[in-house]
């Protein structure tokens, strides 16, 4: 792994978009304070999963899939994040023991449920 850091700190307002469902993934933000509100939009309209808070982390399934977003994220409250990109993740994945990037790959598909394509690293 490389000594560069590709974080970013932000600052957002309550009602910004930080990705929409479908979105590709270009990365994962790490809430330091304020709020993010995490929803999904299915058959029977809007529905919020989870409200997220100084912590925790949004963003980051969709790093470990490969996939699209799978829900809209938006700042509830005035937020400080710090946004992992895409190539900082998958360097830091690269760069982690062998054994916990393959735990970190099982949780992720048990969370994800049966069938779920975690990629192995090329």
């Amino acid at each position: 792994m490389s000594d560069s850091v590709d974080l970013v700190f932000r600052e957002v307002g309550a009602g910004e978009h930080l990705f929409a469902q479908g979105d590709d993934a270009d990365g994962a933000y790490l809430i330091a304070s304020g709020t993010v509100e995490v929803r999904r939009h299915t058959a029977r309209g809007t529905i919020e999963t989870t409200i997220l808070s100084a912590g925790d982390i949004v963003g980051e399934m969709a790093l470990f899939t490969g996939g699209k977003r799978s829900a809209d994220a938006v700042v509830r409250t005035a937020a400080a994040l710090i946004f992992l990109s895409r190539g900082e993740f998958e360097q830091r994945i690269e760069g982690m023991d062998p054994v916990m990037r393959q735990i970190a790959r099982i949780l992720v598909r048990r969370v994800l449920g049966p069938g779920a394509d975690v990629p192995q690293p090329a």
